[in-house]
């Protein structure tokens, strides 16, 4: 088996084909007369797409007409009509672990959000991110610097060491992290772009 090109849409949802252009260029080319492959290798079902069965039949229904067969490496497919009965399920399955997955997170941002705590990510400018275990006991307060590099503050924001750029923080998911004013200079750095734009409406 000669591998002729990869097809990969990075940190793109496989719920929709919609856009997932390295999939659609990898059916537009599966359409030309001298297409450059006759299978398409894919981990397992969920990489082709966690898509409804009746979308991800019709892609296959074009590959198969083009004469390229798909080829999953982790179902065990025997290759026989066996597996157009599990391979709708399989693709249901995909699917709907997609929409159990969506809804866990929406529920874990919704319990956040009521208790005030941090969603993730770099703060705004003007705020620090203060740490405290599931009992409400202070862990740390964690500044981010502008060259990338994170400090952790203790109770006072004095500082207790620096994390490189990159370096990461071990942290509970039971503990949570909710905004704080930063230091008093940039919180004044703040203060005066509100006043600007407020009063002078820059």
């Amino acid at each position: 088996l000669r591998l002729a090109k990869f097809y990969v849409d990075d940190a793109i949802s496989g719920t929709s084909t919609l856009g997932r252009r390295a999939f659609q260029q990898m059916i537009q080319d599966a359409k030309k007369t001298s297409h450059p492959f006759d299978t398409i290798v894919v981990y397992d079902v969920k990489r082709f797409g966690r898509i409804d069965n009746d979308e991800a039949g019709y892609y296959r229904h074009i590959l198969r007409t083009n004469g390229v067969q798909v080829r999953y490496v982790s179902e065990n497919f025997n290759g026989d009509t066996t597996d157009d009965l599990l391979r709708p399920v399989k693709q249901w399955q995909a699917r709907q672990e997609s929409k159990d997955l969506s809804k866990v997170t929406i529920r874990g941002l919704l319990s956040k959000s009521e208790t005030g705590s941090w969603m993730g990510g770099v703060p705004p400018y003007g705020y620090d991110l203060r740490y405290e275990n599931c009992e409400g006991k202070f862990l740390l307060i964690l500044r981010y610097m502008p060259d990338g590099s994170k400090q952790i503050l203790d109770k006072n924001k004095k500082l207790v060491r620096t994390l490189a750029r990159g370096e990461r923080l071990s942290i509970s998911k039971r503990d949570c992290a909710r905004l704080v004013f930063s230091s008093p200079e940039r919180v004044k750095v703040v203060r005066q772009m509100f006043n600007m734009y407020v009063e002078q409406g820059k």
